[in-house]
């Protein structure tokens, strides 16, 4: 999936970001960008674990009950406990890398199955097109943000 690669490159580019920058809140009440970066992970996992290995066969997801705002908050949280951002770049790229190296060795034809989703059917790369769309709107805050408040403004994936 190239466009998850090219995300995980430019995350690894956040680390020129000035220390200040990277917790200030990107607008009043925002995220910054280190909560961010922890949402990013938070949600690869989540796909690793509880959507991966039923896209592979084509089986339903099992019913869940995701509380999307405490796994944010909770990615927030994380992101603030001390964790240094080359701790969480590096945690990030890890994370990332790690899906992106499972989604390289599937062979095409499983990119076009469809699974379901509680009523809805999905094909598979649809599914990850859409988070891809996901990361590239957090990705546009994020450069916009650096671009009116840093010297330092990061190449758009």
């Amino acid at each position: 999936m190239k466009g998850k690669r090219e995300i995980l490159e430019w995350v690894e580019k956040l680390d020129s970001v000035e220390e200040q920058m990277w917790f200030q809140p990107m607008s009043e009440g925002k995220w910054a960008i280190a909560d961010v970066i922890s949402h990013f992970i938070s949600w690869d996992r989540f796909c690793m674990d509880y959507r991966m290995p039923y896209m592979e066969k084509a089986l339903p997801f099992p019913k869940l009950d995701v509380n999307v705002d405490h796994v944010n908050k909770t990615a927030s949280v994380y992101a603030r406990s001390g964790i240094t951002k080359k701790q969480l770049i590096h945690e990030y790229d890890q994370t990332r890398g790690m899906l992106v190296s499972i989604l390289e060795e599937w062979p095409e034809e499983t990119f076009h199955k469809v699974v379901k989703l509680g009523s809805q059917e999905i094909r598979v790369a649809d599914y990850f097109s859409s988070h891809i769309e996901h990361d590239q709107e957090h990705i546009k805050k994020i450069n916009d943000f650096l671009e009116k408040n840093s010297a330092n403004s990061i190449e758009t994936v």
